[in-house]
């Protein structure tokens, strides 16, 4: 279960829409700092997309400085 919303829809980039499910999940508390993002895995499993788009996202959350990725 990924603990917030995502629906994905045709016309925007998979990887966009999953950063801003995620950026709209903190801004609405549903996500909060400390909580445990899924994993690329769990992520495209999931969403039944790659793994690759997956880890663009997470790459982009990471960069942007709202993400923190551990081993």
């Amino acid at each position: 279960m990924l603990g917030f919303p995502i629906s994905i829809r045709p016309g925007l980039p998979i990887y966009e829409q999953i950063v801003y499910a995620a950026k709209k999940a903190l801004m609405q508390g549903t996500l909060r700092p400390g909580d445990r993002f899924p994993s690329v895995r769990e992520l495209s499993r999931e969403l039944g997309v790659n793994p690759n788009t997956v880890q663009r996202a997470v790459a982009a959350l990471t960069s942007e400085g709202l993400l923190e990725v551990h081993p």
